[in-house]
């Protein structure tokens, strides 16, 4: 086996977006563009060919029995017009008329429509469909299996167990939350001591752990759908124009208070998607 041949499964080889969090090092680069890892599934992403689903291939099927039927009974006709010596161009017209007459002209409006709607029924439920044919697909799905990757979920890692002391605390109550709520609440209830020495100590090594802050700086359009909403008019009358420098500052001053008075899982991070998680939550 030449190594040369298996180099990417070395042990010191590293990929893009590696992170190397201590230490130094130097390395080689032996790969670019197309040839890497990530240019390969480029390539495999743009050359797959996409699958026809039930519907398409149920329409496709639907659609060659009514043409077979409409231009079967076409012909018949035709030849039935010769047979008993009717003009040839109104023998023509007439099957052109009874091909027509069978062609279901409102099948495509009536699929369209009906997906659309579902379409519209699933988007109300957080279901984004790209392509309306999948719509009648989803419809019959009895088992959907998916990785561990942000596709299904919001981008907000939750922490529900810990293990701490040998024993297994229940940790899906914020503890902000709790505190504003003032322990008043029966459903926001903590399954663990803020104060235990153990919880603080792996509280702390999370939080040391990671290289995020709170950062959030309003843009000049939050500021104007600020602006918007506060004056009652609409955001598309203030495309293309920009507020006063006095009314520009007092709205993204807004959003800053605002934005402090929301708790830390729903406040703006900076840095690493998982790092930000376990900043927002620890």
């Amino acid at each position: 086996m030449n190594p040369a041949e298996f180099i990417l499964e070395t042990k010191n080889c590293a990929f893009f977006g590696t992170m190397c969090t201590a230490g130094s090092g130097s390395g080689i680069c032996i790969r670019t563009g197309d040839a890497t890892v990530i240019g390969q599934i480029a390539n495999l992403a743009e050359t797959a060919e996409a699958a026809e689903t039930p519907l398409s291939i149920e329409i496709e099927r639907f659609i060659k029995i009514i043409s077979s039927v409409a231009i079967f009974l076409g012909v018949t006709f035709f030849i039935f017009g010769i047979i008993y010596e009717y003009d040839i161009i109104t023998n023509l017209v007439f099957a052109i008329g009874i091909i027509v007459a069978n062609v279901p002209e409102g099948l495509l409006a009536t699929v369209t429509v009906s997906l659309a709607l579902t379409a519209q029924r699933m988007a109300g439920k957080m279901v984004l469909v790209k392509n309306l044919e999948s719509v009648e697909t989803l419809g019959s799905t009895s088992c959907i299996c998916s990785d561990k990757t942000g596709t299904l979920t919001q981008n907000r890692m939750t922490v529900s167990h810990m293990y701490v002391n040998r024993r297994i605390l229940d940790a899906s109550t914020n503890l902000q939350a709790f505190q504003r709520s003032g322990g008043k609440d029966d459903k926001c209830k903590l399954g663990y001591d803020p104060k235990d020495p153990a919880f603080l100590s792996l509280v702390y090594s999370v939080i040391l752990g990671t290289y995020t802050v709170f950062n959030y700086d309003p843009t000049d359009d939050e500021a104007k759908q600020l602006y918007a909403r506060i004056k009652k008019v609409a955001v598309s009358s203030l495309e293309g124009k920009t507020l006063a420098p006095g009314e520009n500052k007092e709205m993204k001053a807004r959003l800053k208070a605002a934005e402090e008075g929301l708790l830390n899982i729903f406040r703006h991070c900076k840095g690493d998607a998982s790092e930000t998680g376990l900043c927002q939550f620890s």
